[in-house]
Parts: structure tokens; sequence; C-alpha cells
């Protein structure tokens, strides 16, 4: 990717690293105690219209978020096992299920993907507004989750990221 490509493509940076876990609690103590990151923020999402493969999906998970830096840092437990990119499309072993960028047009950041060989794998609204999209790039990258968000969510990672900024490693879990 040449300059210009970065410069016309609908995304910011990467903002986020995600992992799914099976063991929230056993995750969260290994990034906060060996990491040095945290605290997590735990948040059972409530996605409407969302959608797997282009049919309907309702998920059962908690997130668990936190910041290192500018980084964020996501911890994803599916609660059972209905098709979605958390079961169906997880990497061998512990790696890196997917990244995040924050985007203003959700549906050109995904049209962007699709005409170099990506194709759209999961999405949802959130709930008060802002819409998010998973893709699979098509290349080793794997998948990108683009997030098109509303002041109110943009402010509560802006709150996390400041409870991390300020962390003295005691408390795990924050209670916003």
């Amino acid at each position: 990717m040449n300059q210009n490509e970065v410069a016309a493509r609908p995304w910011g940076p990467i903002m986020q690293i995600a992992y799914v876990v099976d063991d929230l609690d056993t995750a969260i103590d290994h990034w906060t105690g060996v990491m040095g990151v945290g605290p997590f923020y735990l948040k059972r999402p409530d996605l409407e219209n969302a959608y797997y493969e282009n049919e309907p999906l309702t998920v059962n998970m908690t997130a668990a978020v936190a910041f290192s830096n500018g980084l964020q840092i996501e911890l994803i437990l599916q609660h059972d096992d209905t098709p979605s990119i958390y079961t169906r499309r997880r990497p061998e072993g512990h790696g890196i299920h997917h990244m995040a960028a924050l985007t203003d047009d959700l549906e050109a950041a995904i049209a962007y993907v699709e005409s170099r060989g990506g194709r759209r794998l999961q999405g949802a609204d959130m709930p008060g507004g802002g819409r998010i999209c998973y893709v699979d790039t098509g290349t080793p990258a794997g998948i990108l989750e683009f997030l098109e968000l509303r002041a109110p969510v943009l402010e509560l990672f802006e709150s996390i990221r400041m409870a991390g900024a300020t962390w003295d490693g005691q408390q795990r879990i924050l209670n916003l």
C-alpha cells in the first residue's frame, strides 16, 4: 500500500487488538498481572440487528476492555456455541482474533476492503447509535473490525483509557 492508498482508506489507525478467550478471569489476570494492562471494563453488549454470514445473530458474550496507552485490548468470551466469528473464526492457540479501527463511514470502509478481495462476516447496530462490522481482509492480516461509533461510546472509551493511564495495578475490574 502506497502513501496515497493509506490516505484514501476510509478508516483511522488500528486502535484495538482483540482476543477470544475461554476463561475471562484467567485472561484478565494475565493482562493485569503479567502485561501490566488494566483495569478492565466488563460489558455484555446489547447488539441490535446483528448478523453472521448474512444470517440473524443473537450472541451471548462478555467483552472486557482496557487500554495500554492508546491501544485498546479487548478480551471476548462467548458463553454459548452459537455460530459467530468468535466460535467459527478463532485462531489456533491463543493468538490475536482481530484488530479494529474507527471509521466515520462504515459502508465506505467495507466497500474499500471488498474491492480488494475482502468480505463482510458479521455486524450489528449499537444501542444509541453506531454500527460495527467485521470483515475478512482476504490477507494474512485476517479479520478487521470497523467501528462507526457515536459520542457516548467514544466518551466511554476515553474514560477507560484515562483509568488505564492512572492505574496503580490494584483494581483488575473498572466500575464506571
